[in-house]
């Protein structure tokens, strides 16, 4: 049986695909089954057939699989871009709170900004985990003190409200700093 054979034996309210049931009176033989009104699959024989009844390659069964595949990662990445943005604002005291500060943007996807570096800043900030955790209560801290310097860091990662503050008061709190010092573009002292 031809695959239009096979698409025109159903009756018309009901439209099978490859994982509908089989009805009593459904003629298609040879495990056939149309897929969304393009294509015809039979895989007693393992081919695929166009709507006219002809063969497909296998160069045209990959194209086909290809774009289904292209098209639903586009929907994808399309659906999770929103959920998934990027928008700080970065606010750095160099020298203390009660001085002057410096204040910086930053986006990504694409990366823009008034941040330098906001490539890098990008692709650090998306290979952390969590980049904005605080330092757990009851961690021990070696007592360094890393200066002055304090950040804020404010706005939307992943799609997910941020509010963090950045100390330098003891070697935690400067290896949370060091981790997304790319998002702090001043000079800070070394450790003391």
């Amino acid at each position: 049986m031809r695959a239009s054979e096979c698409a025109s034996s159903k009756p018309s309210t009901t439209r099978r695909t490859a994982t509908s049931p089989r009805s009593p009176g459904d003629r298609c033989t040879g495990a056939q089954a149309r897929l969304s009104g393009a294509a015809v699959i039979d895989y007693a024989s393992g081919s695929a057939l166009d709507p006219r009844g002809r063969s497909l390659t296998i160069e045209a069964m990959r194209s086909l699989a290809l774009a289904a595949v292209a098209v639903v990662m586009g929907f994808g990445f399309a659906w999770a871009g929103p959920t998934r943005s990027t928008d700080l604002r970065i606010t750095v005291w160099p020298k203390g709170k009660e001085s002057r500060s410096l204040t910086w943007s930053l986006r990504c996807n694409p990366p823009r900004g008034t941040l330098p570096h906001r490539s890098r800043a990008c692709r650090v900030l998306s290979s952390l985990r969590d980049p904005f955790r605080p330092v757990p209560p009851g961690s021990v801290c070696t007592g360094i003190n890393g200066g002055p310097a304090v950040a804020l860091v404010r706005g939307t990662f992943r799609g997910r409200t941020v509010r963090a503050w950045f100390k330098r008061t003891d070697g935690c709190e400067i290896e949370r700093w060091n981790r997304v010092r790319v998002l702090f573009p001043v000079r800070v002292p070394q450790p003391t």
